[in-house]
């Protein structure tokens, strides 16, 4: 197991003032931490002759903040197992570096490196209000709340389009393509067809229509995914991402997410209008509902349309 030391005495020249330690085939490898890398480190709580787990190491890999002085190897020799865990980390310790790392780098600068992608995704089997801290960051500038990630089940199997596939998704997974996704959107006017505008707040307008509407923003999302990402979002939502087939992504796996994201907006204003707009959804061809972002000067109001 990596352990992180602190030197003793004043660095000189290259030298780091912490460094990490790993075994190696023949001899113990050294790597210097770049100051970046060691207060991560120190601000999750770990102290001079901790253990670093491996999963924690490939992340400061990742980030290029790892190097090594006059070796013959460099960090990407370093002896990472294939089956990454994190037993050394406490949670506390774990969430404040995911917390730091959300501070100082995009979601998608996150899912583009392997390390951070594996590191975030292990928060996926910890239970639910020790990772809405993580989801609630994750989410920000999307419009769903952290509920309906952790529901994620329920919503696929209560949701009114039904998902033969045995989808293996985790609320992580899922926050982190959703964050991509609208990262990529940006916060400009979105053109939904076969849509119409029926509500509208905190920065976002909701469309309903048919399916169709999902192709305003199929190619955005997709061509958005890193390659860790997609990767593993093709195998969770067994769906090959890179043909028409993972439209079904969108029009079934994230439509009933919209479907419940809009259905608890509803029920906090109202919730008999919340069972309304439920059975609604239910009902009919034009039952789907997607949200982009639209300049909205006022918040939780419905549109004036003769859609409805």
């Amino acid at each position: 197991m990596p352990t992180f030391n602190k030197r003793q005495g004043e660095p000189e020249d290259d030298q780091s003032r912490w460094f990490i330690i790993t075994p190696g085939s023949d001899h113990p490898l050294t790597f210097q931490v770049e100051p970046e890398g060691y207060n991560l480190l120190l601000n999750s709580g770990l102290e001079d002759g901790d253990d670093v787990d491996w999963d924690i190491f490939q992340t400061l890999q990742s980030l290029g903040l790892l190097y090594t002085l006059n070796s013959s190897y460099t960090p990407e020799d370093a002896p990472v197992p294939d089956s990454l865990t994190l037993n050394e980390l406490s949670f506390s310790q774990r969430l404040e570096m995911a917390k730091q790392l959300l501070e100082g780098y995009t979601v998608t600068e996150l899912c583009e490196w392997e390390g951070t992608f594996k590191f975030f995704r292990s928060f996926a089997d910890d239970e639910w209000d020790d990772i809405e801290p993580v989801l609630e960051i994750i989410l920000d500038e999307t419009p769903f709340h952290p509920i309906v990630l952790a529901d994620w089940e329920v919503t696929f199997d209560e949701g009114p389009f039904e998902i033969y596939r045995n989808v293996e998704y985790s609320p992580i997974l899922l926050s982190l393509a959703l964050r991509v996704g609208y990262d990529a959107l940006g916060r400009g006017e979105i053109e939904v067809n076969e849509g119409n505008p029926i509500w509208k707040f905190d920065g976002w307008i909701v469309y309903a229509g048919n399916e169709l509407m999902y192709y305003s923003i199929n190619d955005t999302f997709i061509e958005a995914f890193p390659a860790p990402l997609a990767s593993a979002l093709e195998e969770a939502s067994k769906l090959p991402i890179a043909t028409p087939e993972f439209y079904e992504f969108f029009e079934n796996d994230l439509a009933s997410l919209f479907d419940f994201e809009f259905i608890k907006r509803v029920q906090q204003i109202n919730s008999h209008l919340g069972i309304v707009v439920a059975d609604g959804l239910n009902e009919g061809d034009r039952s789907h509902v997607v949200m982009v972002p639209g300049d909205v000067d006022d918040a939780n109001e419905p549109f004036e349309t003769d859609y409805l």
